[in-house]
């Protein structure tokens, strides 16, 4: 059986939703976790899943924005579950036009990078174009949650 881990969801400006969304949002969540602490403003919905539900939460909001057709109907969020045993936590960052980013985090959400994981980067390039390019494929810029996203 798959370990169980906190989990919390948080909508960057929910209050520019269409009408509906929010609800959908949190159906969304409620099909996912158990245990979870009601947040109406969406800035942070909790509860208990089982570990990488995150990416499933992820893809059913993209296919929730790919449902509508109104620049409005694209909305940003986060997605974290908390650590659990010896392994950190990991977050999914979602932002319409850039993509997804991907993450290890805290028990807060607070993205963690170490000096091992830069100093990778840096020593794969050779000029800064490489370097930015390097940053990117290791700290993530595109994801695969939401496939077909025009902008960028």
């Amino acid at each position: 059986m798959a370990d169980s881990i906190a989990i919390h969801l948080h909508i960057d400006h929910p209050e520019l939703l269409p009408e509906g969304y929010a609800d959908a949002i949190c159906t969304i969540f409620n099909e996912h976790a158990s245990d979870i602490t009601d947040d109406s403003s969406l800035d942070d919905i909790s509860g208990v899943a089982f570990v990488g539900t995150r990416n499933d939460i992820a893809d059913e909001l993209c296919a929730l924005m790919k449902g509508g057709i109104l620049p409005a109907h694209q909305f940003s969020f986060t997605v974290y579950e908390e650590p659990h045993h010896e392994a950190l936590g990991t977050l999914l960052r979602y932002t319409p036009g850039v993509g997804d980013f991907e993450a290890d985090c805290t028990n807060t959400g607070e993205v963690v990078r170490s000096f091992a994981d830069i100093g990778e980067a840096i020593a794969s390039t050779t000029d800064r174009a490489t370097l930015i390019a390097a940053l990117e494929a290791r700290f993530g810029r595109a994801g695969s949650h939401c496939q077909g996203e025009t902008g960028g």
